[in-house]
């Protein structure tokens, strides 16, 4: 609706415009705009809680979606990662292979957990624990339960 809008945003990308200019230009308070601006680049993934119940959440630290894909053994999990929960420097290397004509769209992991070596403090050492899971990086790209259900989503 605001018609310089067009215009301007693109200035705010190249540095020629703070951020605080761009926001007044709306008609904003800056605090009300900063506001804004946070929810609009939310990741909105989906989180399942202890008693299996799947909810939507969005939150600004997270960069990526994760499914730990649910399985007849045993019941999966669906979560929202960030840099404050995990390092995700290597899975933020992966996605930012993509170009024009290639992109990443899914990145999945079969990993060990070496758990003896957390500590020295168990009298009968721990076995190792292996995870399967999934990392995407657009909204709502977790909404499958399944490894095969994940993978026909993420063609979408």
């Amino acid at each position: 609706q605001h018609p310089s809008l067009y215009r301007t945003l693109p200035s705010v990308i190249a540095g020629r415009l703070s951020l605080r200019m761009f926001i007044s230009r709306l008609g904003l308070s800056f605090t009300v705009g900063l506001s804004l601006l946070s929810c609009v680049s939310a990741l909105s993934c989906y989180v399942n809680d202890k008693q299996g119940n799947v909810h939507l959440r969005s939150d600004p630290k997270w960069s990526f979606c994760s499914l730990i894909p649910f399985t007849s053994e045993g019941t999966g999990r669906l979560y929202g990662v960030g840099a404050a929960n995990e390092d995700i420097s290597g899975i933020q290397a992966a996605f930012a292979q993509s170009t024009s004509f290639y992109s990443v769209k899914a990145l999945c992991l079969y990993e060990r957990y070496n758990t003896g070596a957390l500590s020295g403090l168990f009298k009968i050492e721990p076995e190792d624990e292996f995870k399967f899971r999934c990392f995407c990086n657009t909204d709502k790209c977790n909404q499958e339960t399944t490894f095969a259900a994940f993978l026909a989503g993420m063609r979408q």
